[in-house]
This record gives structure tokens, C-alpha cells and sequence, in this order.
């Protein structure tokens, strides 16, 4: 024997004849397992990792479920957070309050009543995004072109495009300006269908001309 009290083969606690919990080490990987009357239902593996519901515990902690896996936590017996999945998404839920995302235990986004805030706490909008003179950058992979929203001085807010792209503006779909890079603008004149360049500068027009 190994210890003072040596068990070759597995251990089984039963009431009844046909139904029983057992523990037992299996020999192909060492792991310490606990099943129900033959369902594995807990595993801990040589390296430390906990598998539950017939998860083999590749990781630190695994979850497994036929049909979707939920992972409770509760606070006073009442269900705080839930996180779940199944063959189609992955789920993370609040039930009773607000859901932060913290780093460098620092806020960075929070969900409140179906808003979002980045940056700073929402109020009544959708969206709120808070940063200091970078606020936000959307990227295209397809088109590789850029749109920047910006605060580069107090009292100023501003929408910038990259090093040689175009700002539109449309309704309806259909573009109606344009400002291109070198700051010259397009757009379609009033009632008719023809457009125009405008080169501006503050305030004054320098050209104009038609074209389209």
C-alpha cells in the first residue's frame, strides 16, 4: 500500500442497487473524477484543473452541458450575474444591477438600463463615449480609410478623415457632399441636379465652379 489506507479500484457511495456516486483516479490521465452511477460529473487533472459536467478540464476551470452551460454567481442567495452558452452564443448577464468592465481596477465601460458608456457613465443616450482629445476611430479593412472624432482644443469638436480620404454626407442612401482631402467641397445645387466645387477659406469663398 501507498498510505495507511490503500484503495485499488474505485469507491462507490449507494442507498440503493442501481444507482450510486463513486470516486475514482483514472489510470490514462491521472485524473481524480466523481460520477454519477457511471456519468462523470467532476474531474480534477494532474495539472490542477477542475472539469465539470464531463469536461475534461483543459483549462483552469471547464463547464459542460448537452445543451447550454451556465456559470451563477450569487450574492445573499440571490442571483447576481450569469454567464452562459450554447452551439450558437455566449452570453454574459447581469440581473440585478448595472455591468462594468473594469482594467487596472479603472471603469472602462458600463451597461446601465440597455445604454452604453465608454469612458464615462451613460445618461439618456444610447452611446456615450467620454476620452480626452482622441475620442473615437472607426476603420474600414475593406477600403482601408478612416473617420476620427476629435477635441484637439477646448470648445471644439471634430470629425477628420485619413490622410487622403473623403467626408460625405448623403440622404436617402445618395451621397449629397463631399469635402475632399485637399479641402475643396462638392455638393448638389439647390434644385437641380448638378453639383458644384467650393474652395473655402474662413468664411470666404476663394472658387466655384459646376460640374457633374
Amino acid at each position: 500500500p501507498q498510505k495507511t489506507l490503500d484503495v485499488q479500484g474505485e469507491i462507490a457511495i449507494s442507498n440503493s442497487a442501481t444507482s450510486y456516486w463513486n470516486l475514482n483516479r483514472d489510470d490514462s490521465t491521472g485524473a481524480l473524477t466523481i460520477s454519477d452511477t457511471g456519468t462523470q460529473r467532476f474531474a480534477i487533472t494532474t495539472a490542477g484543473n477542475v472539469g465539470i459536467g464531463g469536461a475534461s478540464g483543459g483549462a483552469i476551470l471547464q463547464l459542460n452541458n448537452s445543451s447550454a452551460s451556465y456559470l451563477d454567481i450569487k450574492s445573499d442567495n440571490v442571483l447576481r450575474t450569469r454567464i452562459y452558452n450554447d452551439s450558437s452564443q455566449t452570453i454574459l448577464e447581469s440581473t440585478t444591477s448595472n455591468l462594468i468592465f473594469k482594467s487596472n481596477s479603472t471603469e472602462r465601460m458600463r451597461l446601465s438600463g440597455g445604454n452604453v458608456g465608454i469612458g464615462g457613465t451613460p445618461s439618456t443616450h444610447r452611446l456615450e463615449v467620454k476620452g480626452y482629445n482622441n475620442i473615437a476611430k472607426f476603420y474600414s479593412d475593406a477600403t482601408a480609410t478612416e473617420l476620427k472624432i476629435a477635441a484637439p482644443t477646448v470648445n471644439v469638436i471634430g470629425l477628420y478623415t485619413g490622410t487622403s480620404d473623403a467626408l460625405t454626407f448623403g440622404t436617402a442612401d445618395t451621397e449629397r457632399m463631399r469635402i475632399r482631402s485637399d479641402g475643396t467641397t462638392g455638393f448638389f445645387g439647390a434644385g437641380a441636379n448638378t453639383r458644384s466645387d467650393t474652395t473655402m477659406t474662413t468664411g470666404t469663398s476663394v472658387s466655384s465652379k459646376r460640374w457633374g
